[in-house]
C-alpha cells in the first residue's frame, strides 16, 4: 500500500478587526507599540475614488436619523396665556448635574408649545421638591392649597384643562457652561408661571 502525505495547509492571514470603542466604530488597528512599523496600503491610489463611490452607495442602506426630542421652538419673548398639555421627567441632566421636570405649555395664540423647567435638586439619588422651591410653588397653585403631609404629588394636577395659566416666555441664550449659545441653539423657554386660573 502506497505511503501517501498530506500537504499542510497554511492559513492565510486576516485582515485586523474592527472594534468598537465608545461613541463609533475604529476602522484600523494601531500599532500595539509606539514606533511599530504600519504596513503600507495594498490598494494603488488610483482605486480611492472607487472606495469613495462605493461608500456614497452604501450610504442608501443606512439608517436615517429622526430626532425623537422635545419640540423646542422659538417665538417673541412675553406674556401669554397657555394651557399644560404634558411632563416629561424628573429626569437626570448630566449637563447640570441635577434633577429636572419639563412642563410642556401650548400658548392660547396657536404659536405653537413653549417649555418651562424645574429645578429638583442635584442628589444623585433622587429627586426632590423643596418647600421653596419654584415647583412646589406653581403645584399647589394648580391644585388649588399646598399638598398635605403625605399627599402625592401627581404630575396630572397640572393638565387639568380647567387651568388657565399666564406664563412669562423668553429666549434661552445661556448653554450649560454659561456661556452664549449660538443663534440656531437659541429657543423660548417659559420663565415664569405669573397666574393660574380656573376656569
Amino acid at each position: 500500500m502506497a505511503n501517501t502525505k498530506r500537504a499542510a495547509t497554511v492559513p492565510k492571514p486576516r485582515p485586523p478587526k474592527t472594534t468598537a470603542t465608545g461613541r463609533g466604530w475604529r476602522l484600523f488597528t494601531a500599532p500595539k507599540h509606539a514606533g511599530q512599523h504600519v504596513p503600507e496600503q495594498t490598494h494603488p491610489v488610483q482605486n480611492q475614488g472607487k472606495k469613495c463611490a462605493d461608500m456614497a452607495s452604501g450610504s442608501k442602506d443606512s439608517p436615517i436619523l429622526t430626532w425623537q426630542g422635545a419640540d423646542l421652538p422659538r417665538v417673541s419673548p412675553g406674556d401669554y396665556q397657555a394651557v399644560c398639555v404634558g411632563w416629561q421627567g424628573p429626569e437626570w441632566c448630566r449637563a447640570f448635574r441635577r434633577w429636572s421636570l419639563r412642563l410642556e405649555f401650548s400658548l392660547m395664540t396657536g404659536e405653537g408649545t413653549v417649555s418651562a423647567f424645574f429645578n429638583m435638586g442635584s442628589d444623585a439619588i433622587g429627586p426632590h421638591i423643596g418647600r421653596r422651591s419654584r415647583l412646589y410653588a406653581v403645584w399647589s397653585l394648580a391644585n388649588g392649597e399646598a399638598p398635605r403631609k403625605g399627599q402625592q404629588m401627581t404630575w396630572e394636577t397640572f393638565t387639568d384643562p380647567a387651568l388657565l395659566y399666564l406664563v412669562r416666555v423668553a429666549d434661552s441664550v445661556k448653554d450649560g457652561k454659561d456661556a452664549a449659545k449660538p443663534d440656531a441653539l437659541v429657543y423660548s423657554r417659559v420663565t415664569e408661571i405669573l397666574k393660574i386660573e380656573r376656569q
